[in-house]
């Protein structure tokens, strides 16, 4: 059985998806033949699974509670041509991934495999936004509208919560399955219904093709009489972002900054070695991650380079900074090299494997954990600020964590 993973202990990538991006795959998809198989008594995809990811010593002709109730369905549901092979192996190995405790696993049948492999194939068509699945699956979180998207002109906004995509019900799909959806030839438009609060919102959008850079904003701010660079990167940590970031901020740097502010609010992770060399800019050749799996683990370091941020650093965090994002931020904590401001992060610790079940589909499962340096398991806990804002007094008119920064910076510069 081949693997492919969207994961690995060399290149993590986490699965939030900006809908404007995809990433190259060489994944191919065969016909699906559960029924014949199970005629032949070939392995079903229920039996795949179990030999797979339970062990050799588990089978399908053990699981007596399942056995019983496919016995009960076949004599007596009131619709019996509606019961196939394929129909309780597909139901049964959708349970069984979904029994897990753990929101981030998931089985995709053949239809929901090949959405997922297309939207792999290299089309950079999408409405502008970042998105992240709830825990609790229930519907998808908007973290990031794109200045200039299509998403920006209707009116969607960051924390909006997407149900329905075409009118089509998506609470409860993975991420994968309804990224496919969003996404599609620049020119066409989709549908998308919203939660906002307590109210349902129905937005049209056109697609387009757009082009996100690492930085979206950049500019100096006077802090009382001081020079403060302010530096935007919450987009993600996608192939080649550390050093767009690095160089902006040794720009400043050089021109004379008295300390910087990096914003990281809402960015939702991606690539380990991005990470790992951007924080080589902080505290190079520390130790910055461990990626522990069943039985694996790797050590990474943080990369060595010709310069280092040498200025004080402010780091502005929020809930909907994850994965990637909580590894820059708690190694940061920890080597003392930023004074994180703002909202716990998201809790984003753990490592998803795609496994291809040739033409049965494929499944997604969490196959390992980060921990930060000095032992920090970020899974379920998130990376707490410094300086903590409360959110409750927020305004429309006031960004408080940015304000927040400010201050602090304004007392430790001098007045």
């Amino acid at each position: 059985m081949n693997k492919q993973r969207g994961f690995s202990f060399t290149q993590v990538l986490i699965y939030v998806l900006v809908l404007a991006i995809v990433f190259s795959s060489g994944f191919l998809l065969g016909q699906y033949e559960t029924a014949k198989k199970v005629a032949t008594g070939e392995p079903t995809v229920l039996d795949r699974i179990v030999r797979t990811f339970v062990g050799p010593d588990l089978s399908s002709e053990n699981w007596e509670l399942l056995n019983a109730i496919k016995d009960i369905i076949k004599r007596n549901y009131y619709k019996p041509e509606a019961v196939t092979a394929t129909l309780l192996n597909i139901g049964a190995a959708h349970g069984m991934v979904d029994a897990l405790p753990d929101p981030y696993s998931a089985y995709f049948d053949p239809e929901e495999y090949k959405e997922f492999l297309q939207s792999t194939a290299g089309n950079y068509s999408g409405i502008g936004v970042l998105v992240k699945e709830n825990k609790d699956k229930q519907g998808i979180v908007i973290v990031r509208v794109f200045p200039g998207s299509p998403a920006e002109a209707v009116g969607l906004k960051s924390g909006d919560v997407i149900v329905k995509v075409n009118g089509e019900d998506i609470i409860g799909l993975p991420i994968e399955m309804v990224t496919p959806k969003i996404k599609g030839p620049t020119g066409t438009k989709v549908k998308i219904t919203i939660l906002r609060g307590d109210d349902l919102l129905d937005f049209e959008v056109q697609r387009q093709t757009i082009h996100i850079p690492a930085v979206l904003k950049d500019e100096w701010l006077n802090i009382g009489g001081h020079k403060v660079a302010y530096v935007d990167f919450s987009t993600m940590f996608f192939k080649g972002s550390s050093e767009e970031v690095a160089k902006v901020l040794k720009r400043y740097q050089d021109a004379g900054a008295e300390a910087i502010i990096l914003d990281i609010r809402s960015n939702p992770g991606g690539l380990v070695p991005e990470v790992v060399n951007l924080l080589g800019y902080f505290v190079p050749g520390k130790h910055v991650l461990t990626i522990q799996g069943r039985v694996e683990k790797e050590e990474h370091n943080a990369k060595k380079h010709e310069w280092v941020v040498s200025v004080p650093v402010v780091l502005l965090i929020n809930g909907y900074s994850a994965s990637a994002s909580e590894i820059f931020a708690a190694n940061l904590k920890y080597y003392k090299k930023a004074t994180l401001v703002g909202t716990r992060t998201y809790g984003k610790g753990t490592v998803q494997e795609i496994e291809p079940l040739g033409d049965a589909g494929a499944v997604k499962l969490t196959i390992a954990e980060y921990i930060t340096a000095g032992g920090y398991h970020v899974e379920g806990k998130g990376v707490e600020p410094d300086i903590k804002v409360d959110m409750k007094t927020a305004s429309t008119a006031t960004d408080i964590i940015l304000k927040a920064a400010e201050d602090y910076l304004r007392e430790k510069l001098g007045k």
